[in-house]
């Protein structure tokens, strides 16, 4: 039943919605009873690497001193957020806790290039983690709710992985809460600590957020003992052939296939493999995308009806289908390419279909695949639910055919379907979303959305967005020369629309 449970969080936005549970709040290296098992590793051969030459050498030591200007938040970094990435391929973030609030963060050309460069940035990396330099990312703890303290954590460690299988054991009940402070700066080995996760595939965070109102605070310039360990796991004469070795085992590691804490140790194996499937066809293509080709073709993407039919498919991939597809849906590996089309094509449900998507460069057959999902939203489809997601990926791979497609969605819409129009638009870049959303300034009926009528006053009294403000808020968002701000009543909003209709039609 605790199986179940598990699996039925892990599956439970079946509209592919990104907020994974694969990644904890609580670090899983607390958990001393979690066993993975390692499965059979491919026999796969790395093809001799020239080493950094000291060109290379000298650039990657200026982007780590460069580090010292970062100003900006960005996962592994942020007091907002906890969650993963790999920066140098758009899209692949997954946020496991967030604050509501302006998140303020901006990912670093500086970090996507070292991220880039990976296992030959890897030993001048590991060299700079005691690195003390401040950055100008300050983190802050206001108030007397919640707290901050130094945690010492060290993320998702794979305990089947050679690397790590000592350091695992050592550390053993440690991350815990330390004492709470006011205020860390963000060091330069902060930062490499956060870009070495990346690289090896591990959710290596120096600041994250813990609910509720919690920072944690895992700096290697300030434990001397975590930066030990980081280096201990990673440090070798042939940072290469140490990278591909550590990702094969993860992309070999597997749950124990039974026991209590079955649903958890699968939780693990699912982030190792699928964070290595992409690291391995990203740093070591030419060895690798067969490889993956060949598991995509055997992936079950059939239709699921229920938590158990997701557990059966689940187990039956060892990985989540849509998450391993995600990982590598970027690539132009041709033979990765033919793969995911045939996903695609053979794809039972919509998580899985949205997850090759990226890949899928034939608009008639994105058309044929995404309209019948279309046609069957409920009629109350709301924002942020199966439609939106839908909707947004659909705009998104096929922006100059995909307009007859909204405006079939809105005909007769209610106003759940207008706002989830509103944000989807929102988010991409089309020619022709004024065609969409002009008529919706016409639109008066009231949502559940509120504003409060001075923006001033935190406990002023608030009223109902209508589906024209909502509208006239995302045309201002996306065009600079309109102007639409929430403050007064309906009847000053009104004259705002009325100033941005009149813009409209001059333009047309």
């Amino acid at each position: 039943m605790r199986m179940l449970l598990v699996l039925g969080s892990m599956f439970a936005l079946l509209a592919g919605s990104r907020l994974s549970s694969t990644v904890a709040d609580e670090p899983i290296t607390k958990s001393p009873g979690l066993t993975v098992k390692l499965g059979k590793i491919p026999n796969v051969k790395l093809t001799p690497r020239i080493k950094a030459g000291q060109a290379q050498i000298k650039r990657i030591k200026e982007l780590i001193a460069d580090l010292a200007k970062l100003d900006s938040a960005d996962i592994g970094l942020s007091a907002i957020m906890n969650g993963h990435d790999f920066a140098p391929v758009p899209c692949q973030s997954q946020i496991s806790s967030i604050l509501a609030s302006n998140h303020r963060v901006k990912q670093s050309q500086i970090f996507r290039d070292l991220v880039e460069l990976g296992p030959a940035a890897l030993p001048y990396l590991l060299d700079a983690l005691d690195d003390k330099t401040p950055t100008n990312i300050i983190v802050k703890h206001e108030g007397d709710f919640g707290g901050m303290w130094y945690g010492g954590e060290l993320g998702s460690i794979n305990p089947a992985n050679p690397a790590e299988a000592a350091v695992y054991k050592s550390r053993s009940g440690e991350g815990g809460r330390g004492s709470n402070i006011k205020s860390h700066t963000v060091t330069i080995g902060d930062v490499c600590f956060v870009v070495v996760g990346q690289i090896v595939g591990r959710g290596y965070q120096a600041v994250r957020y813990q609910p509720t109102a919690c920072i944690v605070v895992n700096s290697p310039t300030q434990d001397a003992k975590l930066c030990a360990n980081v280096r201990s796991m990673w440090t070798s004469k042939d940072p290469a052939r140490k990278l591909f070795d550590s990702l094969l085992t993860d992309y070999s590691t597997e749950g124990p296939g039974e026991g209590d804490e079955l649903g958890y140790a699968w939780e693990l194996a699912n982030l190792c493999q699928c964070g290595a499937a992409l690291r391995l066809l990203y740093y070591f293509p030419q060895e690798c995308a067969a490889l993956i080709a060949e598991r995509l073709d055997k992936l079950d993407v059939s239709a699921t009806k229920d938590v158990d039919d997701l557990t059966r498919q689940f187990l039956f991939n060892r990985v989540r289908a849509d998450e391993f597809i995600k990982g590598v849906s970027w690539s132009k590996e041709p033979v990765v390419r033919t793969a995911l089309i045939a996903v695609f094509k053979r794809a039972g449900d919509q998580r899985d279909m949205l997850a090759a998507l990226p890949a899928i460069d034939d608009v008639n057959l994105v058309h044929e695949r995404l309209e019948p999902l279309v046609a069957k939203l409920p009629p109350d489809d709301s924002p942020y639910h199966q439609g939106h997601v839908l909707l947004s990926a659909f705009v998104r791979q096929t922006p100059a055919t995909t307009k007859p497609i909204l405006q079939k969605y809105l005909r007769n819409a209610c106003t759940e379907r207008c706002l989830t129009a509103c944000v989807v638009l929102r988010e991409v870049e089309v020619a022709w979303e004024t065609d969409v959303l002009g008529p919706l300034l016409e639109d008066s009926r009231m949502t559940q959305w509120t504003y409060p009528v001075n923006p001033e006053e935190k406990k002023g009294p608030r009223l109902p967005k209508r589906v024209c403000d909502v509208a006239a808020e995302t045309l201002a968002q996306k065009h600079s020369e309109l102007k639409f701000t929430f403050a007064g009543g309906h009847a000053d909003l009104d004259k705002q629309i009325a100033v941005i209709r009149e813009q409209l039609n001059r333009k047309h």
